[in-house]
């Protein structure tokens, strides 16, 4: 970590700089300078992570060179060292920029003690910041997702700026790419796995959308486009349309497959994006009757967003994640709004018995994440076979409100028993990898092969504790150990257990003990004596 020393007394420049053994303590000065705008010059060769200056200096002061830091610098730390009669002076600085302030004459002591506050204080800001980029692309489709499915909340604004997304636009349309055929063994034997046949179709759509919008996956075998502008919405559709056009052309020559595109309309105002959405899906139903490879615009169809097909669709993806979970009676409301919409929809009788077999897929469908022999209850043939000797709809929901009932019940058995087996491998693998100072969440997820947040979730339940505090606590325990043998100095217990800054090891353990590494080292040796 990067220090820059400012202070126009040739002596005191020379104390802060020579008085304080800054590498041994992690730090490296990068330069002393006499004013603010030798500080500047001085940056621009070598950008400090702390900056010490005086406040009172001829040419550039302390009070404007913190302004000037604000600007051009906002990321690097300042410290201002002041007299007592320059306090109101000092406070203006300190509300304007400066991140701590000492008062003459200092001791090199608790500057040192302040610096390495500031250098943890640092450490902690860009792990956030790392973690929060390696998270960006995930967040960024998550927050997609959410905004094509329901209204955009009051922060709208706000997050598209956090996440980068250039939604900063007037007119909005929502077109959905399917690949058709996507498992077909012709295919696959080209590509091998799906996935990179959908990575190619992606890149494609996001090369020739370019600057009118972005693309971001939604199903297993669908992308979504979010096509903007600041025209009108008819001139917008258009501009659309010929983008789906020439998308058709590229997978057919590249790929060597094709797509089916569903459009929908092209609307002002950000909150009618779920609107163009569940008609872009909509519109994409109708492929089975119009064929593939090729566009399909809600104007075509006349299918509207609140299609029943398209709503029992959004209930059946509800319940297969409910079914998976193993949580029954969230599963079973699920299936009585089915059962509400069946009777409002008043289909054919052939259409309902279609619907409950639809239904029986996605049971299984989620039944197979817990129960992989299938064998804890009835095979999906029997459950089909009985369903097509019932009469009435009441029946048919009767038969699978009792099937659900049965199958969530032992889910909810065996995924308590997965769960803390889980639990269990990540401490086991916590408690082996802890020196490892680049120990995440995302790699212990990653080792015991679940998704971080779900750990993150059973982590707290089984254990009343977050998976931060309990890795904090492992490392902590056995860097008390390796105190109290005494063997070992203080630098190399930070390591030991995943520390490689001292300073920052230093701060932490004496959050969580109350003493520093040294005084517990002290304190352990006069009760073992």
């Amino acid at each position: 970590m990067k220090i820059l020393i400012v202070d126009d007394d040739v002596i005191i420049r020379k104390g802060l700089s020579e008085g304080i053994d800054w590498p041994q303590h992690g730090f490296e000065l990068v330069g002393a300078a006499g004013d603010g705008e030798e500080a500047l010059e001085l940056m621009k060769l070598q950008t400090p992570d702390i900056v010490i200056s005086d406040i009172r200096m001829p040419f550039m002061d302390g009070l404007e060179l913190a302004e000037r830091m604000n600007e051009m610098y906002p990321w690097v730390k300042l410290i201002l060292l002041t007299g007592y009669q320059e306090y109101e002076y000092a406070k203006r600085a300190i509300e304007m920029r400066a991140s701590e302030y000492l008062i003459k004459p200092i001791h090199n002591m608790a500057l040192l003690q302040k610096v390495i506050e500031l250098g943890a204080q640092i450490e902690q800001e860009r792990t956030y910041t790392r973690q929060v980029q390696e998270g960006m692309p995930l967040l960024r489709q998550r927050f997609l997702q959410k905004l094509v499915t329901a209204a955009p909340g009051p922060n709208f604004h706000s997050e598209i700026k956090f996440l980068g997304l250039p939604l900063d636009k007037t007119v909005f349309h929502v077109m959905v790419i399917k690949i058709d055929g996507l498992t077909s063994p012709e295919l696959l034997k080209r590509y091998s796995e799906k996935e990179i046949i959908k990575y190619c179709v992606h890149n494609i759509a996001r090369e020739l959308l370019g600057e009118l919008g972005l693309t971001f996956d939604c199903e297993d075998d669908e992308i979504a486009a979010i096509v903007t502008g600041d025209n009108d919405p008819k001139r917008l559709f258009e501009n659309a349309y010929v983008f789906a056009e020439e998308l058709l052309v590229q997978i057919k020559r590249y790929v060597k497959t094709t797509v089916t595109i569903g459009m929908g309309g092209a609307y002002e105002g950000h909150e009618k994006l779920p609107k163009s959405y569940q008609e872009a899906r909509s519109s994409l139903a109708y492929r089975h009757y119009a064929g593939t490879s090729q566009i399909i615009t809600v104007h075509d169809t006349g299918l509207f967003a609140d299609m029943n097909e398209l709503q029992l669709a959004g209930l059946k993806k509800e319940l297969y994640a409910k079914v998976k979970l193993g949580l029954s009676e969230d599963s079973l409301g699920v299936l009585s709004q089915l059962e509400r919409k069946l009777f409002e929809a008043q289909l054919e009788w052939s259409q309902v018995h279609l619907l409950a077999v639809e239904i029986a897929v996605v049971v299984f469908q989620g039944m197979q994440e817990w129960d992989e022999e299938g064998e804890s209850h009835k095979d999906f043939y029997t459950v089909c076979k009985e369903l097509q000797e019932l009469e009435t709809v009441s029946d048919i929901f009767r038969y699978l409100r009792s099937f659900i009932e049965a199958i969530t019940r032992d889910a909810m058995k065996v995924r308590d028993s997965q769960t803390k087996g889980i639990v269990l491998k990540a401490m086991e693998y916590i408690d082996q990898h802890f020196s490892n100072e680049n120990l995440y969440l995302q790699e212990v997820a990653g080792a015991v092969h679940v998704n971080p947040t779900y750990l993150s979730i059973i982590f707290k339940r089984e254990r009343d504790i977050n998976f931060s505090d309990y890795l904090l606590e492992v490392r902590m325990k056995k860097a008390i150990q390796l105190i109290r043998k005494g063997e070992l100095k203080s630098y190399e217990v930070a390591q030991q257990v995943g520390y490689p800054n001292p300073q920052y090891f230093s701060v932490v353990f004496k959050k969580y003990t109350g003493y520093s590494p040294t005084e517990y080292r002290n304190a352990a040796a006069r009760k073992d004596a």
